[in-house]
């Protein structure tokens, strides 16, 4: 669904500590449930074929929009655990300018890539000193 012409709440607030997340399959196309619109959605980050812990310890693979918000979670506490003088709205943009380019995104989201998570790291780093 284009989340430029579709508006689904809470992804499409403005607010700036909001991170809209679409998920990309393996093999660097987007994933065909997944939600894009070069203004509401920001980045996207794996959405397919990702193991999972499941009840009683098994293993599994999961895939989706909502398993690729997972992974920018996780990566957004890292950063924010690493820097707490960031704000949230400081580590989504570390998030979203430190995105690895990828032509296929260029018009399905505002970075135009993948979240890259050393190079957000890095851009953390700068944005401290």
């Amino acid at each position: 669904m284009n989340l430029d012409e579709s508006l689904i709440f809470p992804a499409c607030y403005s607010d700036d500590n909001i991170i809209t997340v679409g998920a990309i399959c393996k093999n660097g196309e987007p994933y065909e449930y997944s939600g894009f619109g070069k203004n509401n959605v920001d980045i996207y980050a794996p959405g397919e074929d990702i193991e999972v812990i499941m009840p009683e310890n098994d293993i599994d693979k999961a895939e989706g929009s909502s398993i690729a918000c997972a992974y920018v979670s996780g990566a957004a506490s890292i950063l924010m655990s690493n820097f707490p003088q960031l704000s949230a709205s400081d580590i989504r943009l570390c998030l979203i300018n430190s995105a690895k380019a990828n032509k296929k995104l260029i018009n399905r989201c505002s970075s135009g890539g993948v979240i890259d998570i050393y190079k957000s790291y890095l851009l953390c780093c700068e944005e401290v000193i």
